[in-house]
């Protein structure tokens, strides 16, 4: 499996420095390596696991969703 992702991630400032508060995940694709050819042509990069799913970025971002509506 290839992936690209980014962390979205928040931090908390503790007594010892700093600490993740919390992390998420955002997937711009993960799928196979066999599909890796094909599938950027696709929004439905999402294949590591049955059906294919949109990938989180960068159509789930506002900047790109307001830059296709117009």
């Amino acid at each position: 499996m290839l992936a690209a992702i980014r962390y979205l991630d928040r931090y908390r400032r503790v007594p010892a420095g700093w600490q993740f508060a919390e992390r998420k995940l955002a997937f711009f694709y993960y799928l196979s390596a066999t599909d890796y050819p094909v599938a950027f042509r696709d929004a439905l990069r999402m294949r590591g696991h049955g059906t294919p799913q949109p990938a989180d970025w960068p159509e789930g971002l506002a900047s790109w969703q307001h830059y296709y509506a117009g």
